[in-house]
């Protein structure tokens, strides 16, 4: 009997010892340029508003671990325990249980980043990653430009003429490679003269200096480039908005017609804070893209369209993890009504009692 509370103490002194510590600084686990005469720079924003959003993400992360776990083990000494469940089969699909350990290690590999450092790309690159606060770390180019090399130099040919970006068969190669992902729509050069590479991908507008970034739906970006890893958080991600600053406004559930949402209804997307493009764009930094992407190579970000897509999908979706460790952390803090009901989102909107 002693033997047993020992050990069910050290476990939970284990997991209350893992859940306290702290993320990493965010120049540790970045390179961060905060230049103002350096285009990609994020000086507007500053580091210390680039560490709350790593902090928050590494809070929503483990608060997801802890409801994964009273999930995977029917833990009834969990408060929470049903909400997790309704929340999980919901976005996950009702995982079968082969399948949750990996949905659980997933939010793990992330949350041990954030604390720890490490290799990115699913372990396959030991540098340390970009961060770049707008797109103008790349400006588009044109296959009939003359090319520059690693260190940032043009290219000539031997009678000292420009050699072009086709004369490279790699980059013909790399160009054809992205159009063919892109269902044919016509793939560019963009250069880095951060990183003195090409990235190649589509027009994003008519200017060349038109990138990702250009359209408003557009929040964040992940490249994995040889053994260079980047992310962009666009402008109009930094919203301001905290976790839980967004009051939860919840009907009852009762008033969720599947397909239909009720006049007044608040959905998720209406209440994700600041960090969840950065905590998304982790996933895709952390874990590669080979188990971050759909099998179709089309990320889901509705809260209609999540609830929808099929099992495997969703376990490969990045937006599905942050939407549920959005989810819960509201379930855990928002508060209950006089009947010990707690906020939900596990219809796509909040809902309470």
């Amino acid at each position: 009997m002693l033997l047993c509370q020992f050990v069910v103490l050290l476990v939970s002194l284990l997991a209350t010892s893992q859940a306290a510590t702290p993320a990493k600084s965010i120049t540790d686990l970045f390179q961060i340029s905060v230049d103002s005469t350096v285009g990609e720079n994020c000086a507007r924003y500053g580091t210390d508003r680039l560490q709350q959003s790593l902090n928050d993400a590494l809070t929503l992360c483990n608060e997801a671990i802890d409801g994964m776990n009273d999930y995977i083990n029917s833990n009834r000494g969990s408060a929470t325990l049903l909400e997790a469940r309704r929340l999980i089969n919901a976005y996950f699909r009702n995982p079968p249980v082969a399948d949750r350990p990996t949905l659980l290690s997933n939010y793990q590999k992330v949350a041990n980043w954030i604390t720890s450092g490490g290799p990115v790309n699913n372990g396959q690159n030991p540098n340390k990653p970009w961060l770049f606060c707008s797109d103008s770390w790349l400006l588009r180019k044109s296959m009939s430009d003359q090319a520059f090399d690693k260190n940032g130099q043009p290219v000539t040919n031997g009678n000292g003429s420009p050699s072009l970006i086709s004369d490279n068969p790699n980059y013909v190669a790399a160009q054809q490679k992205e159009t063919n992902a892109q269902d044919g729509d016509q793939a560019y050069p963009y250069w880095s003269s951060v990183l003195n590479t090409y990235v190649f991908d589509v027009a994003h507008g008519p200017s060349a200096t038109d990138g990702y970034c250009t359209a408003p739906g557009n929040k964040g970006a992940t490249n994995h480039e040889g053994m260079f890893s980047v992310v962009t958080i666009c402008p109009q991600s930094f919203t301001g908005v905290g976790i839980r600053s967004v009051t939860a406004t919840p009907i009852a559930k009762s008033q969720i017609k599947r397909g239909t949402p009720p006049a007044g209804a608040q959905p998720l997307g209406a209440v994700l804070p600041e960090a969840t493009t950065l905590f998304h764009e982790l996933f895709h930094l952390v874990l590669g893209f080979q188990t971050t992407l759909p099998d179709d190579g089309i990320e889901e970000y509705g809260t209609s369209e999540m609830l929808q897509i099929i099992r495997v999908d969703a376990a490969q979706n990045p937006e599905t993890y942050i939407a549920v460790a959005t989810a819960y952390d509201y379930t855990l803090n928002a508060g209950q009504d006089s009947k010990g009901n707690r906020i939900e989102f596990f219809s796509g909107y909040a809902t309470q009692g």
